[in-house]
This record gives structure tokens, C-alpha cells and sequence, in this order.
């Protein structure tokens, strides 16, 4: 089953955003051919409605950067790009909510580390700019308790992770934000991309019926100010 979301654009540059497969019992290979018959329903659209695909960290199929690339060459339609983000990619390389670093701890966090910064610099030299329709950002915190088989609302579908993405899921610049989503900026940026880019973030706070989104829109702002800022400073 293809989990389609609705992204508001203008009429001009309208995206269908799709995310990878997260049902382990579902074919990998179906999703090619379902995402070709997609875009040729797209297609039908004056101009041609684009379909983004993004890598779910929790994904049975098809969870990261390198693979949804995969996936785009072989769907191979005009109207068919990614959506890359920082939660998504960092969330399954270096970061694991059921640990207590939160992040993950089969190997030595050095070696993690590296692996992720040359993951980052894989992206820049492999996707082509014009693959990539736009950019999420957020950062993530450690999950107190930690997210287990254990935690209210485990599923065999959105496991550790997915539980994690619909609630921990800050803006950048976050006290309690660790996921070194600047680097995964960067490395997108180096592709020569200079599209749209979006903060998507997810914070239990957000179901508060007192919570101040008039705030929170004003510090997203003050984010989006600071990203460029170090950007521009090299940072």
C-alpha cells in the first residue's frame, strides 16, 4: 500500500509526497511498478503534479538515502524526485532510540560517527541536484524512558523508530536536540541543490491545548535565520 501525504504547494509546482514502505510483509519490488503506474496518473495533471519519495528510517523497504536514489533510477519518470531529510537519514545511521546513548551501540561511537560524516558526503557526490524536489529538517532527543518492545504502542510496523519520528522530533537549535542534522544539510547542499526547503517537526507538546503556536512559529523563524547564518559561517 502506497501511504500518500498531501503536501500544499502552488499550482505551478504541485508534489504528491510518498513515504518508503514501512509493512514488512509487503513485496519491495511491487513499489516500482506502483510508483511508475503513480506518475502516469500524475502526469495526467497540467503541469504534471511531481511525486516526492522519502526514506522512512523505520521502513521494511527502501529506509535510506542511498536506497530511495536506488528506487528513482528505476522508476525513471520525468515527475518522479526525492524527499531527503535530516531525521530520517541520521535516525537510522547514527541515532537509535532503545539505547541509552540514543545512539546506535554495536560498534564504537567513533567509528558511527565517521561512517555517518562519509555517509553525508556519499549523498553530495551520488544524488544529482534536480532529483532531489525539497528538504525536511528537524533534530530528535533521547526518548525518556527509552523506546522499547516494551513501550505503549510498540507495533511491528512502526517499531522503535516510528514511534520515536511522531513525537521527539524538535526544531534545530534545540536544547535537547543530539542528531548531527547539520551534516546532512551540508551534504544535500553540496549536491548543488538550492531548492525548497521545510523544518518538519513533531513534539508531544504540540497536543497541548495550551500550547503557543504563535511562539513556536516565531522561534522557527529565529531557526531558520541561524541555519543560514552558520551556513554562510562555514559552522
Amino acid at each position: 500500500m502506497l501511504i500518500l501525504i498531501l503536501m500544499a504547494d502552488n499550482l505551478q509546482k504541485r508534489k504528491t509526497q510518498v513515504g518508503s514502505n514501512p509493512d514488512p510483509s509487503t513485496n519491495p519490488d511491487t513499489a516500482i511498478k506502483d510508483l511508475q503506474d503513480l506518475c502516469a496518473l500524475a502526469a495526467v495533471y497540467k503541469p504534471a503534479i511531481k511525486i516526492a519519495y522519502e526514506n522512512w528510517c523505520w521502513a521494511a523497504h527502501y529506509p535510506t538515502w542511498s536506497t530511495i536514489h536506488s528506487v528513482a533510477q528505476k522508476v525513471n519518470k520525468p515527475n518522479f524526485g526525492l524527499c531527503v531529510d535530516t531525521f530520517q537519514s541520521a535516525g537510522l545511521e547514527i541515532a537509535d532510540p532503545s539505547t541509552e546513548s540514543g545512539f546506535i551501540d554495536n560498534k564504537p561511537l567513533s567509528e558511527v560517527i565517521n561512517q555517518w560524516k562519509q555517509s553525508c558526503s556519499n549523498l553530495a557526490k551520488t544524488i544529482p541536484k534536480e532529483e532531489i524536489y525539497y528538504l525536511q529538517i528537524s533534530d530528535a532527543v533521547r526518548p525518556e524512558p527509552r523506546i522499547t518492545e516494551k513501550t505503549e504502542g510498540y507495533n511491528e510496523i512502526d517499531k522503535t523508530r516510528g514511534l520515536w519520528s511522531h513525537a521527539y522530533r524538535p526544531l534545530p537549535y534545540s536544547d535537547d536536540g543530539y542528531l548531527p542534522w547539520m551534516d546532512f544539510v551540508k551534504g544535500v547542499l553540496d549536491t548543488g541543490f538550492r531548492g525548497a526547503m521545510s523544518m518538519e517537526v513533531f513534539e508531544k507538546k504540540m497536543e497541548e491545548e495550551d500550547w503557543d503556536m504563535e511562539g513556536y512559529a516565531k522561534r522557527a523563524m529565529e531557526v531558520w535565520e541561524e541555519i543560514k547564518k552558520d551556513l554562510v559561517e562555514g559552522k
